[in-house]
């Protein structure tokens, strides 16, 4: 359903703070002067669900909106790592079709800057042939670089995500566990799982994400005591074959698994973050590309209708039709 985060890019830390990061950004365009500033009602935010997905085309597609002089493009992708596939298909065409100033891509934190160094070498180790780590977000950026366009990260770092997690019931253990559990999928698709053992993969996640959250790593658990906290919170055995991203997808409500729980929290904070940036990006450019999860889309919906009305197109992958209820 494209609704998790790809692998996220192991970024450095400390991350500097977002209002260091936009003037950076080369390019910058001037609102049109008969739009009144753009601003994301974050309270138009919907909380992910099939019903809200089937609204929309299966993923990935693309959603693209214009307001007068002012156009952006969601590429509601579906989370691939093979060039070829028909996600990074899609973003391809629309890199020709928008020509963008401007990318937002997911995975990496805004606050790292415009096509921050490190990820521009992480993207070119990308291998020529063969599955892509870093899966569309990746290759979004490898054809900004190769036009010379600046991309940026779309997602909040981690002081911001404690904040907006403060007033939840899950502390940054849970998140930090979650982060694992929604890694797993991940890891099974790009076959690093075949190449390095779970122990490992666990401990090098955990050790990344301590840092970055300023927690102990000593008071997060072995892999053991990690499949314990997930059998106590989601009422059944870890079983590692089994996960799939349905444990980690954004789902609220009573009867949801607890770490589908976290990812609805951990999910608003998120998409108010993008929706916020996609708002002053477009005060800034005239042509905005986005590449993110087909489940960010159907949550912002609403909120990019508000500021550009619906799309004026909805193109799917080549040979797709529409999917609707």
């Amino acid at each position: 359903m494209g609704t998790g985060a790809p692998a996220p890019y192991t970024a450095p830390v400390p991350v500097r703070p977002l209002i260091l990061v936009l003037p950076l950004v080369s390019g910058f365009a001037g609102a049109c002067a008969t739009d009144p500033p753009f601003h994301a009602d974050r309270s138009l935010l919907a909380p992910w669900s099939e019903e809200a997905q089937s609204r929309f085309p299966a993923p990935p597609y693309a959603a693209r909106y214009r307001r007068s002089a002012k156009s952006l493009t969601y590429v509601a992708s579906r989370h691939e790592h093979t060039p070829g596939c028909a996600t990074f298909a899609v973003v391809e065409r629309e890199f020709t079709h928008l020509d963008p100033e401007i990318v937002v891509i997911e995975g990496t934190a805004t606050a790292d800057g415009a096509s921050p160094a490190p990820y521009r070498r992480w993207v070119e180790s990308m291998p020529p042939d063969g599955d892509w780590p870093g899966g569309e977000a990746a290759w979004s950026a490898s054809l900004a670089m190769a036009r010379g366009i600046p991309f940026l990260g779309g997602e909040p770092g981690p002081a911001e995500i404690r904040a907006g997690m403060a007033a939840t019931p899950f502390d940054r253990r849970d998140l930090l566990l979650f982060y694992v559990v929604r890694q797993i999928p991940q890891w099974k698709r790009t076959g690093e799982d075949r190449r390095r053992s779970f122990a490992d993969l666990y401990a090098e996640v955990l050790d990344h994400q301590a840092r970055a959250y300023e927690l102990d790593r000593a008071t997060l658990p072995d892999p053991e005591g990690f499949a314990a906290w997930y059998a106590e919170k989601n009422g059944r055995p870890f079983e590692y074959g089994a996960i799939t991203p349905q444990e980690s997808a954004p789902i609220a409500g009573e009867d949801a698994l607890y770490t589908n729980r976290i990812s609805a929290a951990v999910g608003l904070v998120r998409d108010s973050h993008l929706a916020n940036l996609l708002a002053d990006l477009l005060n800034r450019h005239d042509r905005v590309l986005v590449v993110y999860g087909a489940g960010h889309h159907a949550q912002q919906a609403d909120v990019l209708q508000a500021m550009l009305g619906l799309p004026i197109e909805m193109a799917p992958a080549e040979g797709q039709g529409l999917h609707r209820p």
